[in-house]
């Protein structure tokens, strides 16, 4: 079947058959902290940020790092917020400017999603194979991220 082979050797169809099965293992791991990916990696991000820079993070900050919708950003962290992840301050420095701490639950939530996705890089990496496999592997996928336009 013609389009059986097509499918198997178009870039675009497997990229996305890629992607659709770690998002799915991706999901399965962190759906046990209520959570799905986008929303682990913007509590994580806070987490780095706060824990280990030792600076506050704000929403400006997050919109820049993840490339998602102001609105988008807005539901996450409000979902992480009813969680009691995440908390809102106000900068003690200009009034107009939220920062977004992590919770001690939140921090907890956090290291154990690093945990999740770092067990997933594990498995991705022995699947590319070597080093040398891994590099060109990152920087073939770079490379699309950086210069595919729609």
């Amino acid at each position: 079947m013609k389009i059986k082979r097509y499918t198997e050797e178009s870039l675009t169809f497997l990229i996305h058959r890629c992607h659709s099965k770690i998002l799915k293992e991706t999901s399965r791991q962190l759906s046990t902290h209520g959570l799905n990916l986008i929303q682990s990696l913007v509590l994580i991000a806070i987490y780095v940020e706060n824990q280990i820079e030792k600076r506050e993070y704000n929403l400006k900050d997050l919109l820049y790092t993840f490339d998602i919708s102001k609105s988008s950003l807005a539901q996450i962290i409000s979902k992480l917020e009813a969680s009691n992840y995440l908390q809102r301050s106000i900068d003690q420095n200009d009034a107009r400017r939220i920062n977004i701490l992590c919770t001690s639950k939140g921090k907890n939530i956090a290291r154990k999603c690093i945990g999740n996705i770092d067990d997933i890089d594990k498995k991705l990496e022995n699947l590319v194979g070597d080093t040398d496999d891994q590099y060109k592997t990152l920087q073939t996928l770079k490379k699309i991220k950086v210069n595919f336009h729609v």
